[in-house]
């Protein structure tokens, strides 16, 4: 710690003396320049040219025509303004610098562009896709652009990028790269951002170029662990199928392997992707099917977290989430096994963590 507060100190003591070593050469520049230093003595020369006038007895110079106002104009010396132009320059670069600094702290970027492109290319439908940079390399994160044939231009800042979408099997495919993807007719570019974080998230924005040059987004999912895009009913547009993760913050706790968290589909309505309730609905459970539920449900170890309530929060979020709701708390009072504490507790907190899905008013509707 010692030393670091030591190498700070020098530091900001370095940066004072370049200021000071800036200054003063600057100033002894200037000085050089402007003032002008007589010729030697006894001669006579030219203010304009420095021509060498000892032999011309007029005033006015016989090499550029320059008409001196008296003698002694003839006798002074010439201000060099370069010296004088690199002086005022060292006087204020460094204060200038060091201004710059302190208005970007406060919020005011200078006139100079902070990005620069690192990449770009060009899509099938004529739009092009930049990927931005910052030029100070201290700054953290990367601007995709994207630009239509008309000018209209979507932009958006994060960390990582990636274009087209994924399949179920994981691989990265060059559909959604300009192609229709939605059966609308308009060309469409995915654009998939990765936040960073341990659970952390990739983000899909889906654009449609419209035919007057416009870009409009018809779709932004956040799909936290990422999901895939699939044509689910075979009718050559793609839907957007992902787990809902937005449950794994509250209740369930982030253990994917533990609670088997529900599918959800997204589907294009003509102008953006919605929840495609019909797409998840599924027929309730017979009861025989019902019944091997509750022996698998009450199989488990039950005074652990892990497994018996575990299974529990599956079961009933899988018949939820395809439109058997009623069904699910039936089977959470039938399967709850006799003697266990804390029912009205963890249901509590069931339906709690039922609230923070952003598609729990979708759901219902599917009921």
């Amino acid at each position: 710690m010692i030393l670091a507060s030591g190498a700070i100190v020098w530091i900001q003591g370095f940066q004072w003396f370049v200021l000071l070593l800036l200054v003063t050469v600057g100033a002894a520049f200037f000085l050089l320049g402007y003032y002008r230093f007589p010729w030697k003595r006894n001669t006579r020369r030219c203010p304009k040219c420095v021509y060498d006038m000892r032999a011309t007895p007029s005033l006015r110079c016989s090499e550029c025509g320059y008409q001196a106002s008296d003698e002694s104009e003839l006798r002074r010396g010439k201000r060099n303004r370069l010296l004088c132009a690199a002086g005022l320059l060292m006087i204020i670069s460094y204060p200038g610098y060091r201004l710059v600094l302190w208005s970007r702290d406060r919020g005011w970027s200078p006139p100079l562009s902070t990005w620069r492109v690192a990449k770009s290319f060009t899509i099938p439908s004529g739009a092009e896709v930049e990927i931005l940079e910052h030029r100070d390399p201290h700054e953290y994160g990367k601007r995709c652009q994207v630009r239509s044939s008309d000018g209209s231009i979507w932009s958006i800042d994060d960390y990582r990028f990636y274009f087209g979408f994924m399949t179920k099997d994981h691989s990265r495919r060059h559909l959604g790269v300009g192609d229709d993807i939605t059966g609308d007719g308009n060309p469409n570019l995915v654009v998939s951002i990765f936040t960073g974080g341990p659970h952390c998230c990739m983000i899909e924005n889906i654009l449609s170029f419209q035919p007057d040059g416009s870009i409009e987004v018809i779709g932004t999912v956040d799909a936290r662990d990422g999901g895939w895009f699939e044509d689910v009913d075979g009718d050559g547009s793609y839907e957007y199928v992902m787990k809902d993760l937005s449950l794994s913050y509250g209740t369930f706790g982030f253990n994917t392997k533990a609670v088997n968290y529900p599918i959800v589909i997204l589907s294009f309505n003509g102008s953006r992707y919605v929840l495609a309730g019909e797409m998840m609905r599924m027929p309730a459970p017979t009861p025989a099917e019902r019944q091997q539920l509750i022996t698998r449900i009450r199989s488990g170890e039950w005074h652990s977290y892990m497994w018996g309530k575990c299974q529990l929060w599956s079961d009933m979020l899988h018949l939820i989430y395809t439109g058997n709701e009623k069904v699910a708390f039936q089977l959470f009072d039938e399967a709850w096994p006799p003697g266990i504490e804390g029912r009205e507790e963890s249901l509590a907190r069931f339906m709690k963590a039922l609230k923070q899905s952003p598609y729990r008013a979708e759901i219902l509707d599917m009921q």
